[in-house]
């Protein structure tokens, strides 16, 4: 049997390649150029890198469990898998708005509970007025006064409507005199106004009726 020089050269280009290491493959006539066969492995290595990874499934489902049973009410609204020696986050919004970030190990066993603060508190300040501003109304002197929401808003109406016996409720905020927790203005059907102070527990502690300030400026 005749063998082609084409033949020879091909096989010398097969030794030379292979002394040079199993990272590389050469290809037939006809085939496609070689390729390095480790390169995919290099493009993988750092895929999905610094991307927190949002838990599904019976994982999901376990973790929520858990993380609700802790806390004791209101609903999940993020979750993702631990990243500093935590295998499981779940962040929980309770009833009155507020958030708690629970912390939970491969067992889903909770191993902390922290509160989730708001920017807005931060000491900077800065940039955060805007969005919390649908949640402030502005007092007499100027200053920013936080309005009641969730479940603090509704009890606080509640105990001064039936302080007052009649009415609606116009305004609400939280105390700011150290003396008062939660102020709600109520008014009653004959137009006039009742501010109603409230201490932590809902208590009233003081109803005094809101005298127009257009009432001082008689002639």
């Amino acid at each position: 049997m005749k063998v082609s020089k084409r033949t020879i050269a091909i096989g010398v280009a097969c030794a030379a390649l292979g002394s040079l290491g199993g990272g590389y493959a050469v290809a037939g006539p006809g085939s496609d150029v070689a390729t390095k066969g480790s390169s995919a492995d290099e493009d993988h290595g750092d895929k999905g890198e610094g991307r927190h990874e949002e838990l599904t499934g019976t994982t999901l489902s376990k973790a929520s469990d858990a993380a609700l049973t802790k806390v004791g009410e209101g609903k999940v609204t993020e979750t993702e898998r631990g990243d500093h020696g935590t295998a499981f986050e779940v962040e929980v919004t309770k009833d009155d708005g507020s958030q708690v970030d629970v912390e939970l190990d491969a067992a889903f066993v909770v191993t902390a509970v922290k509160a989730d603060a708001p920017e807005a508190n931060d000491a900077s300040g800065e940039g955060d007025d805007e969005a919390d501003g649908a949640n402030r109304s502005e007092g007499d002197d100027g200053e920013s006064k936080q309005e009641l929401t969730g479940s603090d808003l509704a009890k606080a109406s509640k105990a001064a409507l039936g302080r007052v016996g009649e009415g609606k409720v116009t305004k609400t905020e939280k105390g700011d005199d150290g003396e008062a927790a939660f102020e709600v203005e109520v008014t009653k059907d004959d137009g006039s106004q009742v501010d109603v102070e409230l201490d932590a527990s809902f208590a009233v502690t003081a109803a005094n009726l809101d005298i127009p300030e257009a009432g001082d400026h008689a002639d």
